[in-house]
């Protein structure tokens, strides 16, 4: 099932250049970029977090959202970033289910590869999500976003409300920033 954008290769490509990406292509996700995502996932925690959290906490997070990962990529709102064949970046939106029986509209699993950081990849995928959630008449998108990885959210205009302890089991915890963005049409 395809991202409900008429020219979703032109807009992708044109979102790419915007931010300066030669040689870089989005696409929705496929189940069979899941190994690759995984991978990638880890790199990206272990290199931007493992000052602040540690291989246990970085372990139980990833332990715990490899099935969401896993999930997402059956979902036309969530894009991966390539270069040449090489998935180097994930994220999308996805409906979650709250407590109250409702469900939030959320930014989720943004991660790029360590040697692709801080080159506009995931400001790209950002753009992009918004733009698929606009669509979907979406009207305030919200991320969940550990302290690490708030910047890229700060920088395109959510703001931070809470910080929201994430039980990973065992005794391990992860903070993470509530973060929220009103989406104009």
């Amino acid at each position: 099932m395809e991202i409900e954008f008429s020219d979703f290769d032109h807009y992708a490509r044109t979102v790419a250049a915007y931010y300066g990406l030669s040689g870089i292509a989005i696409r929705n996700a496929t189940k069979a970029d899941f190994p690759r995502l995984a991978e990638m996932q880890v790199g990206a925690l272990c290199a931007t977090g493992r000052d602040i959290y540690g291989a246990g906490k970085i372990k139980r997070y990833v332990e715990r959202h490899l099935r969401q990962t896993l999930h997402l990529c059956s979902l036309p709102t969530f894009f991966v970033a390539t270069k040449g064949n090489e998935v180097i970046g994930s994220g999308g939106w996805s409906r979650i289910p709250t407590a109250q029986g409702r469900e939030l509209p959320c930014a989720v699993c943004f991660y790029v590869d360590p040697r692709f950081a801080r080159r506009g990849v995931g400001r790209s995928l950002l753009a992009i999500t918004e733009t698929s959630a606009r669509k979907s008449r979406v009207g305030i998108l919200s991320a969940f976003a550990p302290l690490h990885g708030a910047d890229l959210f700060r920088s395109s205009g959510y703001s931070a409300s809470d910080i929201l302890p994430l039980d990973l089991g065992d005794d391990y915890s992860m903070d993470l920033l509530v973060m929220r963005k009103r989406l104009t049409a």
